[in-house]
């Protein structure tokens, strides 16, 4: 499992240890603080905080080196790969590049589960940033460490190069998760050449337009049968779309659907997953778009509603009755008032959560759960 946010640095040399030593405690420094200021590492910086909190970088040395230096032992940099690799959202070395790249080469997967990896020269003067670029955040590890050390970001993809976003990234800043990542290479060839891109977005969620500029050849389009074979092209929907897909279309799925959930105490996690599943597949919506469940705060440590937020990689959001109380819905419940002070909660939470006053899906029953679904940023 990634562990979100941490940073493994590798150095096999007393020089790179002392910098990856340091640019550690930068990073270390910078995640407690949430200082946005970055100095160098020769030069002065704010000293905020001095409580650390949750460590941010890790550091890897040979055994020898760590048990003069500190941080953590190795013996053999591609056995400890085989172990670190995967489980780090990024990686600084600091090795020839060469090194490097034959190092991780056995361990690549694809562009949509690699870690960043950045490769940093023992004087600090180029951070090179060498996989996982966009997607992975690559350049944005290469930015943050050539800044931290007072060095140069070397940025090779096509698109950064030419001072334009990659789809990826526009995806990932958008909290949008992709689907069939191959279909990405079209897409930012054609915004690296300034070539005709298609587009299907409705609620512009993705913002193409504003991040390309006027004058780039974008065409709206409204239906999957404008989609041509060779045409790059964008298909943002929270409906699943598989005929998009098939058509070679990269398909993004906004994460903007909340499924409002009421159950019974101790109903089990396998029902409300049931529940929440059928009704997406009755509307045909994509569960990758699903953003968050929503309930009444009287259900927070709900095992159930718990184990299936997590199942589902979403967030569960309680609501304070105040905030179920003020939402109008189409199925008030006299039962529902009786037990928990509210008129509603599936429905009530789907909406509030939504911010919108329609629904996608009015309530739905199982023995012993409810639910209720919403598109964030519906009309009202």
């Amino acid at each position: 499992m990634t562990i979100m946010n941490r940073i493994a640095v590798y150095a096999l040399t007393r020089p790179a240890a002392g910098l990856g030593t340091r640019l550690a405690e930068a990073l270390n420094h910078e995640q407690a603080t949430g200082n946005p200021e970055r100095g160098t590492l020769n030069g002065e910086r704010e000293t905020g905080n001095p409580e650390r909190g949750t460590r941010n970088a890790d550091v890897y040395l040979p055994a020898a080196l760590a048990q003069e230096l500190g941080g953590c032992g190795f013996s053999r940099l591609r056995d400890l790969l085989e172990e670190t690799f995967h489980r780090y959202a990024g990686h600084v070395f600091l090795t020839a590049a060469g090194i490097a790249v034959r190092s991780i080469a056995p361990l690549l997967r694809g562009k949509d589960t690699d870690p960043a990896v950045v490769v940093l020269d023992q004087k600090g003067e180029f951070a090179v940033s060498l996989l996982s670029g966009h997607l992975g955040g690559g350049n944005d590890l290469a930015r943050e460490v050539a800044a931290i050390v007072g060095g140069r970001a070397v940025i090779t993809t096509a698109t950064d190069s030419l001072g334009l976003p990659a789809v990826e990234e526009l995806a990932r800043d958008s909290g949008m998760r992709i689907a069939g990542i191959r279909a990405a290479t079209p897409v930012n060839a054609a915004i690296a050449n300034s070539r005709p891109l298609l587009v299907f977005d409705p609620g512009d969620r993705l913002g193409l337009a504003a991040a390309l500029g006027p004058e780039f050849p974008l065409r709206r389009i409204q239906a999957v049968e404008e989609i041509h074979p060779g045409r790059a092209a964008v298909w943002v929907d929270w409906h699943r779309a598989p005929q998009a897909a098939a058509r070679g279309a990269l398909v993004l799925h906004p994460r903007c659907l909340v499924a409002g959930v009421g159950c019974n105490r101790g109903t089990d996690e396998e029902e409300i997953l049931g529940l929440i599943r059928s009704g997406l597949h009755e509307l045909g919506l994509a569960r990758e778009s699903l953003a968050c469940l929503a309930t009444t705060a009287a259900k927070r440590d709900e095992a159930g509603l718990v184990r299936a937020a997590q199942a589902l990689d979403v967030p569960l959001v309680c609501l304070e009755d105040e905030d179920l109380g003020a939402v109008t819905v189409p199925n008030p419940s006299e039962t529902v008032s009786k037990h928990m002070g509210v008129a509603s909660v599936c429905e009530a939470a789907a909406l509030h959560q939504a911010r919108t006053t329609k629904l996608l899906l009015p309530k739905r029953k199982s023995a012993n759960a409810t639910l209720a679904l919403a598109l964030a940023g519906s009309p009202q």
